[in-house]
């Protein structure tokens, strides 16, 4: 399709069809679409500017022009930040708190190129009450996912700084940006940081659930090993060894279960090595806690329950048995479970299980 030449060119009524012909789920004229997405990667930040407040104009749904308008404040952000946000701030069709990860993603791109002009901007945006929450319990997602995008640059570039910045902000909004690591984008680079921040500004109690969220993007891109590696860097307690290896190793067959393929012997033993490595007295409940959770997002307790089944009787040992079965919410087939439990040596760890694996009460 030739690229349109100016916004002349691009039909809006037709990308207008489009959109709402995608926002209610029909077949959208991919035509009108791409050849959008080609003007934008070559127009100049006037021109989408311009088009910006021409798509205002245009007779669409609400969701339908906040999609648009969304994507064209990305494609502006890619070349003019500060005015791709100032307009979304002044939007009467856009409210920030929706699609945050739209205009985080414009601002953590002026973080790399600007990042002085980048936090001054966003320290009068708080200052004039842009980021003010409107929800009952005070909680801001654009104020937790901007102030992730910075912290995530300050890492790297000025740690102090970000650990002044996080001790500014609410108890709550601390919490959630350390437990949830992916919004700080952690990297080699930037993992002792981000340790010496969870350590200085988290209770003791939460420190290994936020190291934990990390562990959980680095073992989908860097496997075992790179949560290994990362524990290493942070120089991790037992304590904390334990709980990172054991969410790493839940994550890991938990993309497995999506995918619906059982663990085979070569899957359990790297898993198994790994565990053995990090927490080797708790090994076996990692790796029975480990395929409770591949049985629920596999949807295939049938099938772990029997290999369960194989592993206890290779290891006679209490603890696959009860890594398993203490995650109670994941046993779709209690009475399956309770024969598992039933091979439970210990009285008291026995009637434990079989208490928790007891239905609810009405």
């Amino acid at each position: 399709l030739p690229v349109p030449a100016s916004i002349d060119e691009i039909d809006l009524e037709a990308l207008a069809a489009a959109m709402n012909a995608q926002q209610q789920g029909g077949m959208p004229d991919f035509k009108q679409m791409v050849r959008l997405q080609r003007f934008l990667l070559e127009a100049d930040a006037d021109a989408v500017a311009a088009l910006m407040a021409r798509a205002a104009d245009l007779d669409l749904g609400d969701a339908a022009r906040k999609s648009l308008l969304a994507q064209l404040v990305q494609a502006l952000a890619q070349k003019d930040p500060r005015r791709a946000l100032d307009l979304a701030f002044s939007s009467p069709h856009l409210d920030v708190a929706d699609r945050t990860w739209a205009y985080t993603s414009g601002f953590t791109g002026w973080m790399k190129k600007d990042p002085a002009t980048a936090l001054a901007w966003f320290d009068e945006k708080i200052a004039a009450g842009g980021f003010t929450s409107k929800s009952i319990d005070g909680r801001s997602l654009a104020r937790i996912r901007f102030e992730a995008a910075a912290l995530g640059h300050l890492l790297g570039s000025d740690p102090a700084r970000a650990r002044e910045r996080l001790e500014a902000l609410p108890e709550e909004h601390r919490r959630e940006i350390l437990q949830q690591g992916h919004l700080l984008k952690v990297n080699r680079e930037t993992e002792a940081a981000f340790a010496a921040l969870v350590r200085e500004t988290l209770p003791a109690d939460l420190q290994a659930r936020a190291y934990a969220s990390h562990a959980h993007a680095l073992v989908r891109r860097d496997g075992f090993q790179g949560v290994g590696e990362f524990l290493e860097t942070i120089e991790a307690t037992p304590a904390e060894r334990q709980a990172i290896a054991a969410q790493a190793a839940n994550n890991k067959l938990m993309e497995s279960g999506r995918k619906r393929q059982l663990p085979g012997a070569a899957d359990l033993a790297e898993l198994r090595a790994f565990a053995e490595g990090q927490a080797p007295a708790a090994t076996e409940v990692i790796t029975g806690e480990a395929l409770a959770h591949f049985a629920y997002s596999s949807g295939m307790f049938e099938e772990t329950a029997g290999l369960i089944r194989d592993l206890h009787a290779g290891n006679p040992n209490d603890d696959i048995l009860v890594g398993f079965l203490q995650q109670s919410r994941f046993m779709s087939d209690r009475g399956a479970a309770r024969d598992l439990a039933a091979l439970i040596t210990d009285p008291a760890r026995r009637a434990a299980v079989l208490e928790k694996l007891e239905p609810p009460a009405p």
